[in-house]
């Protein structure tokens, strides 16, 4: 069997100062569990997190954060001699959480009102495509981003973005989305943007015509973007990506989108949450990526009981694992 392109997908962390002393015996030992699965074989190419890294998108979330990465988390994901996982192997997007909602002052307010009033795209895309005006927006990211940019070496400077990475001779491309731009409260649902400007920078970039495997990852559902982006955003998506995946509702979960039309066929994987608290059923997933027959395999992870173990309660994945065919037409 060839070697598949493995993803670890790991959502809604949740790094919190004030609650580290429940969530540190938690990710410790998913850094234990990780090493030991690494070691049985499951190595990682890529390592995926689909927002809310941190509670409350501040820079002290964020130290908590990278402490963990470089510490524990990273060093988890190879063995010895091998060399280490090169960093930009992290693939991340923000979440609700990865919000500072002290920094969306008033006139990020209005202006998001504006947006949702006007139900226009060309709207939407003036905006975003502005580096003033967009600025306004998007310091509620401020500190997710610095810590983006200092794991990577490199400045990010918007939250959404799309690579292109080659891995054993094939070429992913995968577009990064950010849903929480919007974001500010309590009452979020129903009133995010994607946008259809920051769709086509990034799912419908050129770079992603003829890859091998097309990802997008995102941390809303789609119930969560206001009705001008309601149908067509994951029409487009779907459209265009193999795989999609997503955090935010703490729950793992499965979806093959298998509409009339083949052609938007695709795989949605909700991680679940890797920290909700310790008595929770925390969860995260392996997804193997294989090109002939060309198909996903999924193995499920679950916290239970002080103990990470094969998640063994998903319906019909007696095993911990099930495997999805993504043919293309």
């Amino acid at each position: 069997m060839d070697q598949p392109i493995r993803l670890l997908h790991l959502s809604d962390i949740h790094f919190r100062a004030g609650k580290a002393w429940d969530s540190d015996p938690v990710l410790r030992a998913l850094a234990r569990f990780i090493a030991g699965e690494v070691k049985s074989g499951l190595i990682p190419d890529l390592v995926v997190v689909t927002g809310d890294l941190a509670f409350a998108g501040t820079a002290a979330d964020y130290r908590l954060a990278r402490d963990w990465f470089a510490d524990q988390f990273w060093p988890a994901l190879t063995v010895d001699p091998s060399p280490p996982l090169p960093k930009d192997r992290l693939l991340l997007v923000p979440g609700n959480h990865d919000v500072d909602r002290d920094q969306v002052d008033a006139t990020a307010r209005i202006v998001q009102d504006g947006l949702l009033n006007a139900r226009n795209q060309d709207q939407i895309a003036t905006v975003l495509a502005s580096r003033d005006q967009r600025r306004i927006l998007l310091k509620r990211h401020t500190a997710y981003l610095k810590f983006c940019a200092d794991w990577l070496g490199v400045s990010q400077p918007l939250p959404w973005w799309q690579r292109s990475i080659v891995i054993r001779g094939q070429r992913l491309h995968v577009a990064g989305l950010d849903s929480a731009w919007m974001a500010c409260g309590d009452t979020d649902r129903g009133r995010l943007l994607l946008g259809r400007y920051q769709v086509h920078q990034t799912v419908l970039h050129p770079d992603g015509e003829g890859a091998d495997w097309r990802l997008a990852l995102l941390h809303h559902p789609w119930d969560y973007l206001a009705e001008i982006d309601t149908r067509s955003a994951p029409e487009t998506i779907h459209l265009h990506r193999d795989l999609v995946l997503r955090g935010h509702l703490h729950e793992p979960d499965a979806c093959r989108i298998l509409p009339p039309d083949p052609r938007r066929a695709c795989l949605e994987l909700a991680a679940g949450s890797v920290y909700d608290g310790s008595p929770y059923a925390n969860a995260f997933q392996w997804i193997e990526l294989y090109p002939a027959p060309r198909r996903a395999r999924v193995h499920f992870r679950l916290w239970n009981k002080g103990a990470w173990q094969v998640d063994r309660n998903q319906p019909g994945c007696p095993d911990g694992l099930t495997e999805v065919p993504l043919p293309r037409p």
